[in-house]
């Protein structure tokens, strides 16, 4: 087996010297409870909604709270709005990537995963004024995209588009349009003769967007507290590892493995540094990676060694300074990169290194 660098001792010193009132805290933490989740808006009774709608609403809100994960709810709220505005086809567009200037440059079809501009068609239309939108007549409508409705299918086709509600999906605290609800030709219950959309069916729509932006709230709050939770079992689990008796090497593999646990990556390691042969000695979980050494003054790592500042790259393959020499030999192929240096005094002893693919 490869012996650990001449480094060894002074990472061993720096090993021993965390506190044990750091572990302390964590441990507080990791019990502390999660942050309340958002409510989801109820129907005033008041509303023109009908006695009937209403409870049907009620019945979508239990089961949509009832889905243990986005997708699910994604397609509960589809069938949903099937049963009650008796349309032919639903579409629910949310806001994704980002223009240089800040601004949601797509809107991301949930249902095909198809992507259309954020400022184009009905949608766009939406997203910018913050309304809802009745078209009658999509074909004589200025805002139609007539390509998009061609894929629809002919003009024969039922899925071909005639009239559209569409309404805008709101953040949680209303200060923003994050996506679009859409549904398109409506019918009668029946299905037997076609008919136009009402203000009821806006009414209608809009309860179930906003239902749809308490539960992405809702799942967004269970994923802040689910990773807090990693980190703070992370951070307990490396403290705890350092104060325990077992060997350097063994303190090292369970320190990496709380690092992979903590930020939710593919492969964390910690890249001893060896000033003698001018190299990264990698000490990891992964049997491909252990052992193997790198240039100390190449790649995303050498640079973190180097200079001794945190290193991030979101693209791996994009970035000038990535060494991809170690994802030919180990077969993992990289996107993400995170290197923290390790030092005691001015001297850089290690890093810590995280890895997404």
């Amino acid at each position: 087996s490869a012996s650990l660098p001449d480094s060894t001792p002074m990472l061993r010193t720096w090993l021993q010297s965390w506190p044990m009132a750091w572990a302390l805290r964590m441990l507080a933490r990791l019990l502390a409870l999660p942050p309340p989740l958002p409510p989801v808006t109820s129907v005033p009774e008041s509303s023109a909604v009908s006695r009937a709608n209403l409870q049907q609403i009620r019945e979508v809100v239990t089961e949509t709270l009832s889905c243990r994960s986005l997708d699910d709810m994604f397609a509960g709220v589809r069938a949903a709005v099937h049963k009650l505005l008796s349309v032919e086809r639903v579409t629910l567009l949310l806001l994704d990537g980002r223009t240089a200037d800040g601004c949601a440059s797509d809107l991301l079809n949930i249902y095909t995963l198809t992507r259309v501009p954020s400022h184009k068609g009905i949608a766009g239309e939406v997203v910018n004024s913050g309304k809802p939108i009745i078209v009658p007549d999509a074909l004589t409508d200025m805002h139609f995209e007539r390509a998009a409705d061609d894929l629809a299918g002919s003009p024969l086709s039922p899925t071909r588009t005639r009239n559209v509600l569409a309404v805008p999906i709101f953040s949680e605290d209303r200060a923003r349009v994050v996506g679009v609800m859409k549904v398109i030709n409506k019918t009668s219950v029946k299905g037997d003769r076609k008919v136009e959309f009402a203000p009821d069916d806006v009414m209608l729509l809009e309860v179930i967007a906003s239902l749809v932006s308490s539960c992405m709230a809702r799942n967004e709050a269970l994923i802040a507290s689910r990773r807090e939770q990693c980190r703070a079992e992370a951070m307990l689990l490396f403290t705890t590892v350092l104060h325990s008796g077992v060997s350097t090497r063994i303190k090292a593999l369970r320190a990496t493995a709380a690092a992979e646990h903590g930020t939710e990556c593919e492969r964390a390691s910690l890249l001893v540094v060896d000033a003698v042969a001018s190299e990264l000695y990698i000490i990891s979980n992964d049997p491909t990676s252990f052992g193997r050494r790198l240039p100390l003054a190449q790649g995303v790592a050498g640079e973190c060694a180097s200079t001794g500042e945190t290193v991030q790259v979101i693209d791996a393959y994009s970035d000038s300074r990535f060494d991809s020499s170690l994802d030919q030999l180990t077969g993992f192929v990289t996107r993400d990169v995170l290197c923290v240096p390790i030092r005691i005094g001015s001297r850089i002893l290690a890093e810590l290194r995280a890895l997404m693919d």
